[in-house]
C-alpha cells in the first residue's frame, strides 16, 4: 500500500505491506484446518495398522472363527469341534474366508454385536460345506442334512 504523509510542509511517500484483517482470519483457519487433517492423517493411519496387525496373525484368526463357530455347535461338547474339525476350519480359513473375509467378520463383531457375527460365521460355515462336501467327517451331523438339501 502506497500512502502520503504530510509533514511540515512536505509530502512523504511510505510503502508498506497492507495487511487486511480478513487475512488473519483465513489464516488462523487454515492452521486449524491444516492440524485437524494432520490429526486425522495420524488416527487412520494408527487405525489402519491396528486392523491390519490383527487380520494377519494365522492363529488370532483361527481362534477368532473357531469360537465363533464353537458358539453354534453343542453347547455340551464345543471341544468336539476343536478336535475333530481343526483343518476343517483352517481350510476354510485358507480357501474361503481368507483374510478379508475375517476382517469383515471382526467388523461385524465389533458394530453389530457378537451373536449377529456368529450367525454369519455359521451361513458361511454351512456354505463351504454345502459347495465342498468332500470336507464333511460325521455323517450323523446335521450339517450333511443340511449340504445335500442345498
Amino acid at each position: 500500500c502506497d500512502f502520503e504523509v504530510r509533514v511540515l510542509g512536505n509530502n512523504q511517500r511510505h510503502s508498506v505491506q497492507c495487511v487486511l484483517v480478513i487475512n488473519i482470519f483465513n489464516e488462523k483457519i487454515f492452521i486449524l484446518i491444516w492440524l485437524w487433517f494432520t490429526l486425522l492423517f495420524v488416527a487412520s493411519t494408527l487405525d489402519m495398522l491396528y486392523w491390519f496387525s490383527i487380520s494377519m496373525f494365522h492363529r488370532d484368526r483361527f481362534r477368532f472363527v473357531l469360537r465363533h463357530l464353537e458358539l453354534t455347535s453343542d453347547p455340551d461338547k464345543p471341544e468336539l469341534f476343536r478336535k475333530e474339525k481343526r483343518k476343517q476350519v483352517e481350510h476354510f480359513l485358507r480357501t474361503y474366508l481368507k483374510v478379508d473375509g475375517v476382517l469383515v467378520l471382526r467388523m461385524i463383531a465389533l458394530h453389530a454385536g457378537v451373536m449377529f457375527c456368529t450367525e454369519i460365521t455359521d451361513a458361511l460355515w454351512k456354505r463351504y460345506l454345502s459347495q465342498h462336501p468332500e470336507n464333511l467327517i460325521d455323517d450323523d451331523s446335521s450339517l450333511i442334512t443340511f449340504a445335500r438339501w442345498v
